[in-house]
């Protein structure tokens, strides 16, 4: 049996649903009652850095626009909400396809090959080299998390059930 979801989980559960789905009044109550639950902005930010590996750079962009402007709008209002680690992580890095082959395969628990990769390889590389290279080292985010933020994210998306 797996354990229960934690609080900040809890919290990062909305956001990643309404950044797949493109909806930012979603997202800004979703946004807002995850910062009123203590989620740190940093994780806000790395879930929808995160995401856009599945959903796109327009609705991550979106997203992180729309996180900005609540952040901003509390501020105004006065209200200081936790900011996390938000020192810059270097997201590209030398070994990436290396370490994304190993997290790729630790996470499956098999090496994943197949002939979409043969037909295709540039996609099997950056599948491991950035997604689960660059993404999965960035430690902001447990693979945990990462995974959950993505399944939450591919739950409410149409025509991506093989995924």
């Amino acid at each position: 049996m797996s354990s229960p979801l934690n609080p900040l989980q809890r919290a990062f559960i909305p956001i990643a649903v309404a950044t797949a789905l493109g909806d930012m009044p979603q997202l800004d109550q979703a946004i807002e009652q995850g910062l009123n639950q203590q989620l740190p902005i940093s994780i806000a930010k790395e879930v929808m850095v995160h995401l856009y590996a599945y959903v796109g750079f327009p609705r991550s962009l979106n997203a992180l626009n729309t996180l900005l402007t609540v952040v901003k709008r509390r501020k105004e209002q006065g209200i200081i909400d936790v900011e996390g680690d938000s020192s810059p992580t270097p997201t590209l890095q030398a070994d990436s396809l290396r370490v994304g082959t190993a997290n790729q395969t630790a996470l499956v628990g098999q090496p994943v090959t197949g002939e979409l990769f043969e037909f295709c390889p540039a996609i099997d590389q950056l599948l491991k080299a950035h997604l689960f290279g660059d993404l999965f080292q960035r430690p902001q985010l447990s693979w945990r998390d990462r995974e959950l933020s993505t399944l939450c994210a591919l739950s409410v998306m149409s025509v991506v059930s093989s995924q």
